[in-house]
């Protein structure tokens, strides 16, 4: 019986949080970088990565940079990242990315400089490099629209307790120039009641034994 217990008490767990947030201050409403971790790489000069009251603002001529977090997960189970951005995307040699990602097992920084292939959720580059990609001439900070017409979104599968959320930008030449807001990730529902059912499926057959 105290197996069949152990098992309801996971169930919660995990259902619970179904519609929950799990990133820390995603909308920057507290007008600061509480939640994320600012990096960038060796070579960039002078990046600027700001709360500006609303949302994250990243810019710069020459770098690459952003903000990461961590968040924790339960493995085999889908996740759901959705994000909002906008920006100056008129440039040659940029690059704007949405990253959500399993650990690979390198260093966090190598993983966000150079992130796999199944790691982008969303790419726009002057050249095309790891696809997914897509393309929009839109005005730096025209109005409200975000690209494109409205978020991102990507689903993933966790491998294990832990996924990282990363907002990069960057240019080797030009200028960049971007904005992100409202930073979601919130289990499958489908996900997550296959893993439930699982879960009281094995509680079932524990009591069963009894």
């Amino acid at each position: 019986m105290k197996r069949v217990l152990f098992f309801v008490c996971v169930l919660s767990v995990v259902c619970v949080p179904a519609f929950a947030n799990l990133v820390v201050n995603g909308d920057f409403e507290t007008g600061d970088l509480t939640g994320w971790t600012p990096w960038q790489a060796s070579w960039s000069v002078s990046p600027s990565i700001a709360n500006d009251g609303n949302t994250l603002r990243l810019s710069g001529s020459n770098g690459s940079f952003g903000v990461w977090q961590a968040i924790t997960t339960v493995p085999g189970q889908a996740y759901t990242i959705t994000v909002n951005w906008k920006g100056n995307l008129g440039q040659t040699a940029f690059w704007n990315e949405v990253l959500f990602f399993n650990d690979d097992g390198r260093a966090i920084l190598d993983q966000l400089d150079g992130p796999l292939n199944s790691s982008v959720l969303s790419k726009v580059d002057g050249w095309g490099m790891n696809p997914p990609t897509s393309w929009d001439w839109q005005c730096a900070f025209c109005g409200t629209q975000w690209f494109p017409s409205g978020p991102q979104t990507n689903t993933i599968v966790a491998t294990g307790t832990t996924m990282y959320v990363g907002l990069k930008v960057g240019a080797s030449q030009g200028w960049t120039d971007v904005q992100f807001d409202d930073v979601t990730v919130v289990p499958e529902p489908g996900s997550l009641l296959a893993l439930a059912g699982g879960l009281a499926g094995m509680a079932g057959m524990l009591r069963r034994r009894r």
